[in-house]
């Protein structure tokens, strides 16, 4: 069917599943849960209008031009959509996952709650999407240009490069089990960020905003937390050797199974935190304001205290 012209067709729930439909005209077709599941769509030209429920598995459809047409509860899983252009298109409640995305377009294009887990989305544009609670586990965004806002999306496991999260407004973005190593976070927005079980260490979070953020199982090796905003923090089981926290307002802070040995704590605030089975060996609580603290089967060998 290639170069075939299917303007103004009602295909409702047709199935083309492996066919060539290259260059073909989809202009003012009704397209109604239909199927074009494993064909060859480069060059079609789609219609203006909502598509809702249609199947795109594994359809070749790089280069495609998108960016008059809305997708709403579509599958596009194992879809090629390399070099493809949105536009200022609207894509919600659709599955990409294991799509492949590399140096696709995507304008001021609208994504909400969106399933995509393992795109590849290398050298993608996103720079000024809007993106509404958009789950990407393992994604690839090696090159890829991010908004300012990622506000509730995941990113977990995923690969991503230091420059393209700088500056960001992360507020409840799901970063978890990603090598962060000697990324800048400085005066970023963190509150609720998951950082679980990530790597980070040589990090700058210097007047990050990291309350309520989880950082549990991390490696915070020589991070610095300088200025940063850490109330009601987790950091659970994670390893901070060594670490400042001089002058910090730590209130309801958990430290619970942290590796604190050596940390300076001096002049912090400690008001019901939690440093339950924590190594404090040789660390420094020097003026440190406790009240409600929890401190039960932590290890004290060592631990300064002054006045």
């Amino acid at each position: 069917m290639q170069n075939a012209v299917l303007r103004g067709a009602d295909l409702t729930e047709a199935m083309f599943v492996k066919v060539d439909l290259r260059n073909v005209d989809l202009r003012e077709v009704t397209l109604v849960q239909a199927s074009l599941a494993q064909s060859d769509l480069r060059g079609a030209t789609f219609p203006e209008q909502e598509l809702q429920g249609l199947m795109f598995h594994g359809a070749d459809m790089t280069g495609c031009d998108l960016s008059r047409t809305s997708f709403v509860k579509c599958m596009f899983d194992d879809a090629i959509l390399d070099q493809a252009s949105f536009g200022d298109t609207s894509i919600s409640e659709c599955l990409l996952n294991n799509a492949s995305l590399r140096g696709a377009k995507f304008g001021a294009a609208h994504l909400s709650k969106l399933i995509m887990d393992g795109v590849d989305l290398r050298e993608a544009n996103l720079a000024d999407v809007n993106l509404d609670v958009v789950k990407m586990p393992n994604v690839d965004l090696r090159g890829a240009q991010l908004p300012k806002s990622l506000v509730n999306c995941s990113l977990a496991k995923g690969q991503v490069d230091a420059a393209s999260l700088y500056e960001r407004d992360l507020e409840g973005t799901d970063l978890e089990g990603i090598d962060l190593t000697g990324f800048v976070f400085d005066r970023c927005n963190l509150h609720r960020t998951s950082f679980k079980n990530c790597i980070l260490t040589n990090c700058s979070f210097e007047g990050a905003n990291l309350d309520w953020a989880v950082l549990d199982g991390c490696d915070l090796t020589t991070a610095n937390l300088s200025d940063a905003s850490l109330k009601s923090a987790s950091f659970t089981e994670a390893n901070l050797q060594n670490v400042d926290l001089r002058n910090q307002d730590l209130t309801m802070t958990c430290f619970r199974e942290a590796d604190l040995s050596g940390a300076d704590f001096t002049g912090a605030k400690l008001w019901m935190s939690n440093l339950s089975d924590a190594n404090l060996k040789n660390a420094n609580f020097t003026k440190v304001k406790c009240k409600s603290t929890v401190l039960a089967f932590a290890n004290i060998e060592g631990l300064i205290l002054k006045d």
